[in-house]
């Protein structure tokens, strides 16, 4: 019978597979995850950090792979898939007691967080920087030992683990840290500074624009944006087809706001507001024609031109600005 579970993959999580589900169900687990056509990728990777994750042996998952020998047995240019597989469950830092776990590239499941479209630029930007460590220590002692009662009499392991150590000795030598810390450090600084804003200012991101209120303070690195936003906003409005719609009749200024939206997504009582508030004053087209000529390229854009054209108090504060 299959089984599924949703949870958060913390402490718990970990100890309740280990206590629920017996040694061939995750022996099925490693089967299924372990593709060793891709031995040596990123994918891999990817999946031996999750299988190590889990309180499974060294042995199960040597055991596993050694049945898979006929994925692997001719990989391209004669690559030893015995030293890349060592190698791989190395990355996880599996034998060390102490290490660094975060992963700003991952979306954090005790949030209600989403992978954002921004995060999955980064995670392809930045894959080969991603923390590949497991929540999880086995002395260095004893994973040798483990490692060499499986796959002794396939490889030297020994000379293998050394290399590895040593080739990271000599990369931590030419840097500070992990090229994964730095990364996580950078984002940690982010989002501190972020968080101050948050407290400081009634408006900190773009996301909140359309909530603005009279008289709320914004952060001023947005408020520098909406200024550039403005100024883009006035070139626009110098389009000669503004010009000619401008002394148009109230059904084409409408009509043309209509056939030009591609991508704004507004309430539909919104837009009868703006078509009723264009028929009251022909002059507050000129307030509609940049929002539906704007290309949406970013959730900042598009949050910013929504509140444009839906909040009346955010649309004073950019007149003034």
């Amino acid at each position: 019978m299959r089984r599924r579970i949703w949870a958060v993959k913390d402490e718990q999580y970990y100890k309740f597979v280990e206590e629920h589900f017996s040694e061939e169900e995750q022996r099925l687990f490693i089967k299924k995850k372990m593709d060793c056509r891709w031995l040596g990728s990123f994918g891999f990777a990817d999946h031996i950090q999750e299988i190590l994750s889990y309180n499974i042996s060294i042995a199960s998952v040597c055991s596993v792979f050694l049945e898979k020998e006929s994925e692997y047995k001719n990989l391209e240019n004669g690559k030893d898939p015995y030293k890349i597989f060592i190698e791989q469950i190395l990355d996880t830092n599996i034998y060390l007691p102490e290490k660094d776990l975060r992963n700003c590239l991952n979306v954090d499941e005790n949030t209600a967080e989403t992978m954002s479209v921004e995060k999955q630029l980064a995670r392809v930007m930045f894959f080969a920087m991603r923390n590949r460590s497991v929540a999880r220590y086995i002395p260095l002692d004893k994973l040798r030992e483990q490692l060499k009662d499986t796959l002794g009499d396939k490889c030297d392991v020994c000379e293998i683990i050394e290399s590895y150590l040593s080739k990271k000795r000599e990369k931590m030598k030419e840097q500070e840290s992990d090229s994964f810390t730095q990364l996580n450090d950078v984002h940690d600084e982010f989002n501190k500074t972020f968080e101050e804003n948050q407290k400081k200012y009634d408006i900190g991101d773009a996301e909140h624009l359309i909530f603005y209120k009279k008289g709320n303070t914004v952060v001023p690195g947005l408020l520098g944006a909406i200024k550039e936003g403005m100024e883009f906003f006035k070139t626009i409005l110098e389009e000669p087809e503004f010009t000619e719609l401008s002394q148009g009749d109230y059904k084409e200024k409408c009509k043309f706001l209509e056939e030009q939206n591609r991508s704004l997504m507004l309430m539909n009582s919104v837009w009868l507001r703006i078509f009723d508030d264009i028929k009251d004053d022909p002059d507050s087209f000129k307030r509609y024609y940049p929002v539906v000529r704007t290309v949406l390229s970013h959730d900042s854009i598009r949050c910013f031109v929504r509140a444009y054209a839906e909040n009346d108090d955010f649309y004073e504060l950019c007149q003034s600005l």
